[in-house]
């Protein structure tokens, strides 16, 4: 391990702390471990309210005696229990919150082992306000998608939702900051591209508006924060630097870990992914991670990299999960190709429309609502997310 990663112990334990389970974060150390320790109770994405359980497992390898398991419901210590089944009974309240609950198990010769799971609700991060519906929109010229048009008002738009014509209130030029996120994928497959993968995604920050703030994500068959969410070049540059090509691929994992930052951030925000195959690690499921695709507010892009993408079915992921927020899926099968497709989506992240409704369905029922967004001029064509999930403000 290189000594820049030994120094991500500090950040890999902010995201543990905003991501469902240390499961899908991977601590700083890759070495083997003889015991470890599992929240078997509640879930992780479950919703629990009233007096529930908390309950973990402890399995060890050899002769580990294991001192004490402590439970801590976000903040506070609710229980230490010395010895097996390691469980306590916590009072969430009478309507189901996103409860964030660790556990910590504690050997005899000092050496500890931690897990997190994060309980679910209907979470206004992830769901729009309803009294206005935000939308990012790309308007491109039908022929071409990188030329793009900018003279139009809100007159030039055809608004629906479910089927039902809607009136545009705000229309402007998107110029609020971005917070984005890089995911890298660092497998195994990737080593001899990662010079012009380096280059590539360099360029992409150095690109970045002065008020603009980016953070880094690496991913291989764990996932790990190489740097927060920062204004700083340098810090994005030196952590886009340190990536080393290893091991599979966890992105479902990843892209999970990346909404979930980001949905604590307000304002533009937005994923750039890169990858050279399909999935082989994760904990979580394709559909699992469509489902929060969904729910977000961020505009993702997508970019495969290499003859892997010839499979039909791994392509129509990577487009599908660009597609349904607005955003777009691109394809290089050489590294050397990179370099344009991080310059084109800089390019349409500088050429979004921002818009604004007031959705005429007034029944919050949660159901999922379908947003069509066409242009008048046939000539034109526009991208924006497909729907959102209707849930009054709370």
């Amino acid at each position: 391990m290189s000594p820049w990663k030994k120094t991500l112990t500090g950040a890999l334990l902010l995201v543990a702390g905003v991501c469902a389970g240390s499961s899908l974060l991977a601590a700083a150390s890759r070495t083997r471990t003889n015991f470890a320790i599992r929240i078997i109770e509640p879930a992780d994405g479950s919703y629990i309210f009233g007096r529930s359980k908390i309950t973990a497992e402890v399995p060890t390898e050899g002769e580990v005696r294991i001192e004490w398991v402590e439970f801590k419901v976000g903040e506070e210590i609710v229980f230490i229990d010395n010895e097996a089944p390691y469980q306590t009974v916590y009072d969430f309240g009478d309507v189901p919150r996103s409860w964030v609950i660790h556990a910590v198990a504690r050997s005899a010769d000092g050496r500890q082992r931690e897990d997190t799971v994060v309980t679910r609700r209907i979470d206004i991060d992830f769901i729009v306000e309803v009294n206005r519906v935000v939308l990012n929109a790309v308007v491109t010229s039908r022929v071409k998608d990188s030329e793009y048009v900018l003279n139009l008002g809100k007159d030039a738009f055809i608004l629906k939702e479910d089927g039902v014509p809607q009136n545009v209130i705000d229309f402007y030029l998107e110029r609020r900051p971005l917070s984005v996120a890089m995911l890298l994928d660092s497998s195994g497959s990737l080593r001899e591209e990662m010079g012009d993968v380096h280059s590539a995604a360099s360029g992409f920050v150095q690109a970045l508006g002065s008020e603009d703030r980016g953070m880094v994500i690496e991913f291989n068959d764990k996932v790990y924060l190489l740097q927060d969410l920062t204004d700083r070049r340098d810090l994005l540059l030196e952590s886009i630097a340190s990536t080393e090509a290893q091991g599979p691929t966890a992105m479902y994992d990843a892209l999970l870990a990346s909404l979930r930052r980001l949905g604590k951030i307000e304002g533009r925000r937005a994923i750039v992914l890169l990858t050279d195959g399909a999935d082989t690690s994760s904990q979580t499921t394709y559909g699992g991670l469509l489902e929060r695709v969904q729910l977000s507010e961020v505009v993702i892009y997508t970019i495969g990299l290499g003859s892997t993408f010839l499979d039909v079915s791994l392509r129509s992921r990577l487009k599908e999960i660009a597609r349904v927020t607005g955003g777009r899926a691109f394809f290089a099968s050489k590294a050397d190709e990179l370099k344009g497709v991080y310059e084109e989506i800089i390019r349409e992240l500088s050429h979004q429309y921002y818009l604004t409704y007031a959705p005429s369905n007034q029944n919050w029922d949660g159901q999922w609502r379908e947003i069509s967004l066409k242009m008048k001029e046939r000539k034109t064509k526009v991208r924006t997310r497909t729907g959102y999930y209707g849930v009054r403000p709370l």
